[in-house]
């Protein structure tokens, strides 16, 4: 088994993963947005996420298949362009959960469960 499949970096970058995607019913949009910005700089000091680069090594970010959600979206036969699934992660996927907080937080009115 290669280290980068199923080790407690997987579990680590799951989780995180996992509480991201829940992030507009767990935490204020403020901290969203503040997580997006963290992200983003991480992306533009470090060149990728730090987890990614404990997980499978140092890379080139640009298209590279060595990405946590391209990896294992391949190996489930989902995907097939890295650089698509990056631009998405990177770009898209922010940006979505910051709006899905505002929707469910500022105009349906519901709390975050957390902070």
């Amino acid at each position: 088994m290669f280290r980068h499949d199923f080790g407690p970096i997987f579990w680590m970058h799951l989780a995180i993963i996992i509480v991201i995607i829940l992030a507009p019913l767990l935490f204020d949009v403020w901290i969203i947005a503040l997580g997006m910005l963290v992200y983003w700089l991480q992306l533009m000091v470090v060149g990728d996420c730090v987890l990614t680069r404990l997980q499978f090594g140092a890379r080139e970010r640009t298209g590279s298949s060595r990405s946590f959600y391209f990896h294992y979206l391949k190996k489930l036969g989902f995907v097939d362009d890295a650089a698509r699934v990056t631009r998405f992660i990177d770009r898209t996927q922010p940006i979505l959960i910051l709006l899905v907080g505002i929707v469910w937080q500022w105009l349906l009115g519901f709390d975050p469960l957390v902070i």
